[in-house]
């Protein structure tokens, strides 16, 4: 069992409310990767001060261990985690390398066949030759979308633009009308492997007062496998698919059909 959605029009929208695109690539731990030799060597392989992303700049972070206590219960820990970043000039394609993942992100999104996933496996192949990651242990793709275009002046207005399965409570004919604020998420199983997390809502847009709606998608795999260069970027394609496929469940023909016009 799992999702069963047509497939739908890919085309990129004339007037598209995408604001991110994100994949990362989880694997099991490479200390390897906070070292400047293997950030050079990484930078140098996608170009280096003349390729797509010349900058090349240190990043610090918390990252959150598990492990087991005491009679099997689990205890938490900190731990500093350094990494690198390297960026387009105007800042908006960046690639990030910490010592459990690797992602690619953009604000700058236009096509996935064309633009996105070309970058994309150049950064998963050059981080199997710099780093050499033997186990994945996850693979996400997230879009998020701020749907502003429409210039609504409340909550109610999204009724004719939203599928109405999702918008729950301002559907109420007493409560909907008198709703200021509202945040939903849930998770869906796509398939056997894959699974997608999925927030939405409106939200306000305060220097103009108009109530915009954000949909935002992560669809992903998880569960230790090998690292594998052809099978990840096949993965890709699925959660590209599928993230197109709920967007395309999530709204309206009418939205749809606005976003579409040139």
């Amino acid at each position: 069992m799992g999702l069963n959605l047509p497939d739908p029009d890919t085309a990129r929208l004339p007037r598209s409310p995408l604001e991110l695109v994100i994949c990362q690539v989880r694997f099991a731990q490479q200390a390897g990767a906070a070292d400047a030799k293997v950030a050079l060597a990484f930078h140098e392989q996608l170009g280096g001060a003349s390729g797509s992303y010349p900058e090349l700049a240190g990043i610090e972070g918390q990252e959150l261990v598990v492990s087991g206590g005491p009679g099997g219960l689990q205890q938490t820990e900190n731990r500093a985690s350094a990494g690198w970043r390297f960026s387009s000039e105007a800042g908006d394609w960046v690639v990030s390398l910490m010592p459990d993942h690797v992602s690619l992100e953009t604000t700058s999104y236009t096509t996935w066949k064309d633009d996105f996933k070309p970058r994309l496996q150049e950064v998963i192949e050059t981080t199997a030759t710099t780093l050499q990651p033997v186990i994945e242990q996850r693979l996400g793709l997230r879009y998020v979308d701020r749907i502003e275009e429409l210039k609504l002046s409340s909550i109610a207005e999204w009724r004719q633009y939203i599928a109405p399965e999702l918008l729950g409570p301002i559907l109420h004919p007493t409560l909907g009308p008198e709703i200021t604020a509202i945040g939903q998420q849930f998770q869906l199983r796509v398939d056997e492997q894959l699974r997608a997390a999925v927030r939405h809502g409106p939200v306000s847009d305060g220097e103009s007062g108009n109530v915009d709606y954000l949909l935002d998608y992560d669809v992903f795999r998880q569960g230790g496998r090998s690292f594998d260069v052809a099978d990840l970027l096949d993965a890709t394609d699925q959660l590209n698919l599928c993230a197109h496929q709920l967007f395309r469940a999530s709204v309206t023909d009418d939205l749809f059909e606005f976003l579409g016009k040139s």
